[in-house]
């Protein structure tokens, strides 16, 4: 039978009515679906509410979980108890059980599709040798970078969607505040200055304060500008750490050294036998720490004396005479010498202490002109005002540097919460996306299914009407019995 008159029994007549049978089925059916699953995530979204905030963190040691100064980062100090009731006082709202709201808050590390398969298809790993299983199961640590910060509204009774959304809101923007305090500025050294009040100290005493404080300041600032690269100037302060620098070395030259040299002079002092006493007492102290470190040093001396260095020796064979051989350096070695600078550089430092203190005491011992003590006072108070001012340019200054240079987009509100109608559409419509995708998937094969079955019975009649394969050859008959012989 040729191929013309085996596609004309075919049943495709059939087949495209059981796809026009059962279309409308499954248009339905699908239909029904989408409006099944929507309005569910929809009603879902607005009895169970819940508001979202992404953020992303972008410095150094995050992928690794370290924080910029190289601890531990817990990103949950985001939603400490404080910081809620900071806000709750801060948003005017009234409610007693912050263990509550602490515990409607989650925060969830978003980890990358590949990231994820690669932890979930480790098993090959345990086929290797134990170098090759070491370096997977370190693969298998991941360290997210973006997080989804979550409060769920049901569980906190007593709060609106709207002060849910506000309170979560306020609570990402201050934990910014935070994250610079914690990273940026060294604020212990304002406060170290701040703590301290001059009135409680005697003259000569409260300018060695100051002179002292004035020192930590000038080094502090002298670390951050070895880090910047850009020569950064500050559009609040108007200072660049050069500036900085400048004024404070500035005020410890002129204003302190000549109110130290007019105190010394004058012997200045509000009880010259107390101020004699705690000298005494201080070259005593003094002289004790450096009898300590000239018998550490002497000792340390003795050791690299008697320490032996590796020594390698280089043999030449063309020539006996050229051998030659060098000292190999040791950490150990190395160590000492550390030691004995620092040991001797103490001693020194101790010895320069006691000579400045016996020349106070001789001086106000001999001191025939007495000096006012209502200058001093007056020179004090407009010293400690000078040292507030560059307090306040030097955290301007240096927090300006940290949120631009340093730490620039190291915290980032990516997508703040909302508690938009549209919002929770935009959310139901989300969370749709992949139960109809299942839904298309099953209601299609059942659709394709029932077409099978449908044409199934009229492809079987075609067969039938299909003419059947026939023997051409027959058999040969075989002899009668009453054949004659020939």
């Amino acid at each position: 039978m040729d191929n013309k008159k085996v596609k004309s029994y075919l049943p495709v007549v059939s087949i495209i009515k059981a796809m026009k049978k059962f279309f409308l089925l499954w248009l339905v059916l699908m239909i029904a679906a989408a409006l099944t699953i929507c309005s569910m995530n929809i009603v879902s979204g607005f009895t169970n509410r819940s508001v979202s905030v992404t953020v992303n963190f972008s410095f150094d040691g995050i992928e690794s979980g370290h924080d910029p100064l190289g601890n531990k980062f817990d990103v949950n100090d985001i939603r400490s108890k404080s910081a809620i009731q900071e806000c709750l006082d801060e948003l005017n709202i009234s409610y007693d059980d912050v263990d509550k709201l602490y515990s409607s808050i989650s925060i969830s590390g978003n980890v990358p599709s590949d990231v994820i398969n690669r932890i979930t298809n480790y098993t090959s790993m345990y086929d290797s040798d134990k170098v090759e299983i070491y370096k997977n199961m370190k693969d298998l640590t991941y360290y997210p970078t973006l997080y989804r910060i979550t409060m769920d509204c049901s569980k906190a009774d007593g709060l609106s969607t709207q002060q849910s959304t506000a309170l979560l809101n306020l609570l990402t923007e201050k934990y910014k505040t935070t994250f610079f305090d914690s990273y940026g500025y060294k604020r212990s050294i304002e406060n170290a200055v701040i703590s301290i009040d001059h009135k409680e100290y005697d003259y000569a005493d409260a300018v060695q304060i100051f002179d002292s404080n004035l020192s930590s300041l000038r080094n502090y600032i002298e670390e951050l500008e070895k880090t910047d690269e850009v020569r950064f100037r500050s559009e609040k302060s108007g200072y660049t750490f050069s500036d900085l620098a400048k004024s404070i070395d500035t005020v410890r030259t002129e204003d302190l050294e000549m109110l130290s040299s007019y105190i010394t002079l004058y012997s200045v002092t509000k009880s010259k036998d107390d101020l004699i006493s705690k000298y005494e007492f201080r070259i005593e102290e003094l002289k004790r720490t450096k009898m300590q470190q000239e018998q550490l040093l002497e000792g340390i001396k003795d050791t690299i004396d008697s320490y032996q260095q590796n020594t390698i020796m280089v043999f030449d064979r063309s020539d006996a005479d050229t051998n030659t051989s060098f000292v190999q350096s040791s950490d150990v070695y190395a160590e000492l010498i550390d030691k004995e600078a620092a040991a001797r550089k103490a001693a020194e430092e101790a010895s320069q202490q006691i000579s400045k203190y016996q020349k106070r005491i001789d001086d106000l011992k001999k001191a025939a002109k007495k000096g006012s003590e209502d200058k001093v006072k007056e020179d004090l108070d407009k010293l400690s005002q000078k040292l507030q001012t560059l307090l306040s340019a030097v955290r301007e200054t240096v927090n300006e540097y940290y949120e631009k240079v340093i730490l620039k987009n190291a915290y980032q509100i990516i997508t703040p919460a909302s508690d938009s109608a549209m919002s929770v559409l935009k959310s139901a419509a989300k969370a749709s996306v992949y139960p109809l995708a299942e839904a298309f998937l099953i209601i299609t094969g059942i659709y394709i299914l029932l077409c099978i079955l449908s044409f199934i019975p009229a492809f079987s009649r075609v067969l039938e009407k299909l003419p059947r394969k026939t023997e051409n050859k027959t058999r040969p008959k075989s002899p009668g019995k009453n054949a004659k012989k020939k």
